[in-house]
């Protein structure tokens, strides 16, 4: 059909592909005529998951079309590698099904609809090669089905059918003209692949693959991925009627059912299955009657409602790879979107852009930028960055520091005086200069009441008071809070474990779950009145459900993300080259791994919500996984002992990231509570000889440490990194006499070891920034992962009194998950030969880059 380069539009400084026709085709009319065909059918359609036709031209005798540059790879190419998660095939099958509907709304029929015709890009599926579709006002071109047995068909040519074999409708095959109804039934054989991994229908050769779409059913899809809703086989099933009278009528139709079944995560039986063409019929009917009843009311409200308010508009803004999916926020004047994001090789950013432009910004200096809020005036961004409270310039400029973050920061909030208050975990909330300083504590942690933390503040219009959450353990005194810079003690307003914004004139918007609500609050009497109501469902969600992904301007545009309440992910075995070796278990939601000591075993955090999640043990060996918790609490941060016969892990059962469990990795006994404190502590590694297991340690009112807790006795605790920095992820060396572990004390996290058990000296042991160090089991090597999720080594060396260590070196990038849940924090372990690495990985095609809806005028939903 052509030939596709990648080009450079030097006039609007963009990437393009250039589809070029070449002479030998050229000079064939029809062919000639269909390539024109292709620029007019596509330069019809406009659509987010449709390649976009930039320009037609003619130079020297030779025509060509600019496009799209995509960058991903076809579905064709992601199906080699297996099925698609099935929220993955669900919304991929809603973007196809959305960009088929706009085509045939405009009379264009795709006929050639399979997965090397579909992109898998950032911003999601992209529907490719309208080569061969026609309009309907144009001739039937049709042909006999015996013509196809003489070789492939994946082009029109002349005396061949239109279209792929393995992908054609039935009435394609007979030679009938097709419709849109055509493309619904190679969309549901694409569905089908993609949960399944395998083809609608096969045959040994193109006579039996004829037969078998003309003839035979494919097998169920419960046969081959048991975890497939029933409601989805359903719609499959509803797709691929032989007859296009049976098939769903139109692409909407398959739209709106799938998003169903996404909104849902149906799993309860599929409904009783009537005639298609009496369903039809029926649901034809009930649409006009709806139709008529809502024209109907339309012309009365015209007549008798008052003028009306700018109505609601919604769109969406594709954006990078983001990985918390809270990160973002909107400037106050609603004209600019500040969010977090990351290219594959480098850390995270802050990009800026603009509503009423297509350009994103990356802001330069805000490497590892978290959290971002805007300043009153909609001209600076706040936010937090290695260890430092900063900000940065819309316009431009390198970021200015404010002050240093002692604690985890927990959201920020900008009056009009140029006062900052932001929040700290676990601790108070402080107040800072704009301008600089330091800061100073502007509210108090009450530990008697259970409290752990204030965060997510947010100011209110007089610029004293401000909206903030209390993280606590106990339930009556969780919840959203109104505070003041002029002390005096905060009022309570609603028990949701929720970040709280608000709008002027009079609404307080928060969260409970996933859903967004709205409820009329009073900022000068600070009282909230009325019901809340639901404004948006599925949100995203982080920091263990209190933060969600949603912003909102005081000029009445809403920000949000959707997405799953996590994302699932793989644990995979690489060598040192990064050579992939196989995958342990099934996909999930693992938050944490760690081997066993004769690495036959892994111990697993698989997060569920609502209760948490448990503790898993994935038997390598005997390919079995055996739940070994069963508490509805978070049970995370799995913890060998050295030989392996206990593990200790962190659990909120009693309110609050406050105990310590110890249970035998056999499943025999219960969990036995061995640290309980008022505050968020985990296990990090046991010594070598069982004696102690350091733990990170979270004090009020100070950075997390890194404590001991002694099994001799009664059990006590000690500090053993206690420090104004936070101190975390401790490990020991294998021969006990040494501690690495993760410090901010340079204003970046870095990797240091000091000598255990006295406290004299330290050294450090990454250069460009460390986390999340391993040991190797001989002791001569030191493993971390880099900024950018590089796994690095460095060779160490030790004698009585010195420890002393290379020059870090990069062995190969991985995907590890490592994310805002406690539990994330281990996400990957070394074999005891030091020669292979469990990743727990985020797959290459997970769902981190869903785009930010855009909401105009939202209140006007709250109106109706």
């Amino acid at each position: 059909m052509g030939e596709v380069y990648k080009a450079r539009d030097t006039r609007l400084e963009r990437t393009v592909a250039i589809k070029v026709l070449p002479p030998h085709v050229a000079s064939d009319s029809e062919l000639r005529q269909r390539f024109e065909r292709e620029a007019r059918t596509i330069a019809a359609l406009n659509h987010p998951h449709i390649c976009v036709l930039h320009d037609v031209g003619q130079d020297n005798g030779t025509d060509f079309l600019v496009m799209e540059h995509l960058q991903g790879e076809t579905l064709a190419s992601r199906l080699d590698k297996g099925p698609l998660p099935i929220d993955l095939a669900l919304r991929t099958g809603i973007e196809i099904a959305d960009a088929l509907d706009k085509a045939h709304r405009q009379g264009i029929v795709h006929r050639d609809l399979k997965p090397a015709n579909v992109m898998m890009t950032k911003s999601g599926a992209k529907l490719l090669d309208f080569g061969i579709a026609k309009l309907r006002v144009e001739p039937v071109e049709s042909a006999d089905a015996s013509q196809a047995m003489t070789g492939s068909v994946p082009l029109t040519g002349k005396g061949t059918l239109l279209g792929t074999l393995q992908y054609m409708a039935p009435e394609q095959l007979e030679g009938n003209d097709a419709d849109a109804r055509t493309d619904i039934f190679a969309l549901g054989t694409m569905l089908y692949e993609m949960v399944t991994g395998k083809h609608a229908f096969d045959g040994s050769s193109q006579v039996s693959l004829m037969a078998a779409i003309l003839e035979h059913e494919p097998r169920p899809l419960a046969q081959l991925q048991p975890r497939t809703p029933p409601a989805l086989e359903h719609i499959i099933q509803g797709c691929l009627a032989k007859s296009p009278d049976d098939r769903w009528q139109t692409a909407h139709d398959v739209m709106k059912q799938l998003k169903w079944i996404e909104g849902r995560a149906a799993g309860g039986p599929a409904a009783p299955r009537t005639s298609n063409r009496r369903r039809h019929v029926a649901w034809l009917i009930g649409a006009a009657v709806a139709v008529l009843v809502a024209g109907a009311v339309l012309v009365a409200m015209r007549y008798l409602r008052a003028p009306e308010s700018p109505a609601q508009t919604r769109f969406v803004i594709a954006v990078p790879d983001m990985p918390n999916p809270t990160n973002l926020a909107i400037s106050p004047d609603g004209r600019y979107i500040a969010f977090v994001a990351r290219s594959a090789a480098s850390p995270s950013v802050l990009y800026v852009r603009s509503l009423d432009s297509l350009d994103v910004r990356e802001l330069p200096g805000t490497e590892g930028a978290t959290r971002a809020f805007w300043s009153p005036d909609s001209q600076s961004i706040g936010f937090a960055a290695v260890g430092k409270l900063k900000r940065i310039e819309v316009s431009g400029g390198r970021p200015q520091n404010i002050c240093d973050l002692a604690q985890a920061f927990a959201g920020g909030t900008w009056s009009t005086d140029g006062v900052i208050v932001f929040g700290a975990f676990p601790g108070s909330l402080k107040r800072v200069l704009a301008s600089g300083g330091v800061p100073t504590d502007v509210t108090t942690v009450d530990p008697q009441r259970g409290e752990v933390s204030h965060i997510w503040p947010f100011f209110l219009p007089d610029g004293r008071h401000f909206l903030f959450q209390v993280a606590s353990n106990q339930a009556d005194s969780q919840g959203i809070y109104a505070g003041s810079l002029d002390s005096g003690k905060p009022a309570q307003l609603l028990r949701a474990a929720s970040m709280p914004l608000y709008v002027s004139p009079g609404v307080l918007l928060f969260h409970r779950d996933r859903t967004l609500y709205a409820q009329s609050f009073d900022a000068q009497r600070l009282a909230l009145s009325g019901e809340a109501v639901r404004v948006v469902d599925g949100l995203a969600i982080s920091d263990q459900g209190t933060r969600a992904a949603f912003a909102v301007s005081n000029s009445g545009t809403l920000l949000y993300r959707t997405g799953a309440a996590g994302i699932q992910t793989q644990l995979i075995w690489y060598d040192r080259s990064g050579k992939s070796l196989g995958l342990i278990g099934a996909p999930a939601e693992y938050r944490g791994i760690a081997l066993s000591p004769d690495d036959k075993r892994v111990a697993v955090h698989i997060h569920q919500e609502p209760t948490g999640g448990d503790i898993w043990i994935l038997d390598q060996d005997r390919g079995t996984n055996t739940r070994l918790t069963f508490h509805p609490s978070h049970n995370l941060v799995p913890t060998w002992s050295r030989d392996g016969k206990l593990l200790a892990f962190a659990s909120d059962r009693d309110g609050g990231l406050a105990s310590i469990y110890r249970k035998a990795s056999s499943g025999a006994g219960e969990d036995e509570l061995i640290v309980k404190t008022r505050s968020a502590t985990f296990p990090e590694d046991w010594s070598p000889d069982q004696q102690a297991l350091t733990m990170g340690h979270a004090t009020p009112g100070r950075a997390m440490g890194i404590w001991l807790w002694s099994t001799s006795g009664e059990g006590k605790e000690t500090p053993l990194v206690d420090t104004e920095f936070a101190d975390i992820l401790s490990k020991f060396s294998p021969d006990g006499r040494w501690v690495a572990y993760t410090s901010n004390a340079s204003g970046r996290n870095e990797i240091y070891v000091r000598p255990y058990p006295q406290n004299s000296g330290k050294w450090q042991i990454s250069n460009q920034g460390g986390n999340f160090v391993r040991w190797s089991r001989n002791g001569k090597e030191l493993f971390y992962l880099a900024e950018d999720g590089s796994v690095m080594v460095v060779d160490v060396r030790s004698d009585d009194d010195a420890f002393s260590a290379g020059i870090p070196r990069v062995l190969f990038r991985s995907r590890a998950m490592v994310g805002d849940h406690l539990g994330n924090v281990y996400a990957y372990d070394v074999s005891a030969d030091a020669q292979r690495f469990l990743i727990n990985e985020r797959p290459a095609d997970a769902n981190v880059n869903v785009p930010i809806t855009v909401v105009l005028n939202w209140t006007e939903a709250l109106t109706r």
